[in-house]
């Protein structure tokens, strides 16, 4: 194996601890000679590859069309797995159209994913193999991993966690929303949402600041920011609420769900209902941040309820949505591709 990455960045060191690891050449630059350089380079790269006789190209995105385009002359099937839905691929359509016509099979991230493969990008559902995101298992479970609750998360009985990019499609608006309908029953003390995550966009995040002044949230509500290991978070947390406007199979609730936390999230909205079902938290319809609230309501007045489907959660995700399930259906699918190839 050795890994090609479409550029560098901060995880290319451990990449490299694991398998040969390659950048694709890429400029930016208007000037023609830096163009030059950097397509002899990436034919240079190209062909050191096609001496590898790699049995199968494995593309972790849609948007790598443009990598998968120069990759061509090696020969070998190419798997796309799509992490995305409609709103992402239509921002990278370029990129999209070149990968979806080098590619031999898909393997999408949830039902949800394929269901609009199929509905919007005419491809053969012979050709999609659905496979849940996965994380691996938390590599302690112990509460709060020698951190106090005052020290991570507010005091109050019951603490509910948000997480992402401070953005429109991870819906950390209608976070605050939410917490401006359980506002109007319950106190500061009472109860606290947690938002975890950075920004991207500084108008995004003011937005949402004037948002949570405009409704009164702000002893509600604390932003801690980007962080490295959002667990130790939701370790001192009682309930996450996934609030995106489009997520295919959030990583986050999975390891929210890790830990033993009950899932609220939207219906329509991708696939996480796939998890949450009946028994491992509250799916409300689209964007019913006062359903949301109401549930939150009834998590309050019944402790052992959210108890009982965080454990739901977190059995579910032993047994069904961790790596090692995950990781030899992708394996499996792999060496189905190299099969068919070699006939």
């Amino acid at each position: 194996m050795e890994i090609l990455l479409r550029e560098k960045g901060p995880l290319t060191e451990e990449f490299a601890e694991l398998a040969p690891t390659h950048s694709f050449p890429q400029s930016t630059s208007r000037f023609r000679l830096y163009k030059l350089v950097s397509k002899i380079r990436r034919r240079l790269l190209v062909n050191k590859l096609k001496r590898g006789g790699f049995s199968l190209i494995y593309s972790n995105t849609i948007v790598n069309g443009d990598v998968l385009q120069s990759l061509a002359d090696i020969g070998a099937p190419v798997i796309t797995h799509v992490h995305e839905l409609e709103h992402v691929i239509g921002q990278f359509g370029v990129h999209w159209q070149a990968a979806k016509h080098h590619s031999n099979a898909f393997i999408a991230a949830s039902h949800a994913v394929k269901n609009n493969l199929l509905l919007n990008h005419d491809i053969a559902e012979q050709s999609i193999h659905v496979v849940h995101e996965s994380v691996p298992f938390a590599a302690d479970n112990s509460p709060n991993q020698g951190a106090t609750t005052a020290e991570l998360l507010p005091a109050g009985p019951l603490v509910v966690c948000g997480c992402g990019t401070i953005e429109w499609r991870k819906g950390t608006d209608l976070f605050v929303a939410l917490a401006g309908e359980v506002r109007k029953q319950l106190l500061p003390g009472e109860i606290q949402f947690v938002w975890i995550g950075g920004h991207h966009s500084e108008k995004e995040k003011n937005d949402v600041l004037k948002l949570v002044e405009k409704l009164g949230v702000s002893e509600y509500l604390t932003f801690t920011g980007s962080v490295d290991d959002p667990r130790k978070y939701f370790r001192t947390a009682s309930a996450f609420a996934m609030v995106s406007r489009e997520d295919p199979f959030p990583l986050v609730c999975l390891e929210a769900a890790s830990v033993g936390l009950p899932i609220l999230c939207f219906a329509e909205c991708g696939g996480m209902p796939e998890f949450v079902e009946e028994d491992a938290g509250y799916v409300v319809p689209n964007g019913d941040v006062k359903r949301m609230a109401t549930c939150i309501f009834n998590l309050y007045e019944k402790p052992e309820l959210g108890k009982s489907l965080g454990q739901s959660a977190k059995a579910k995700f032993e047994s069904r949505f961790s790596h090692d399930v995950h990781c030899e259906k992708i394996m499996n699918i792999i060496q189905d591709q190299i099969d068919q190839a070699a006939l």
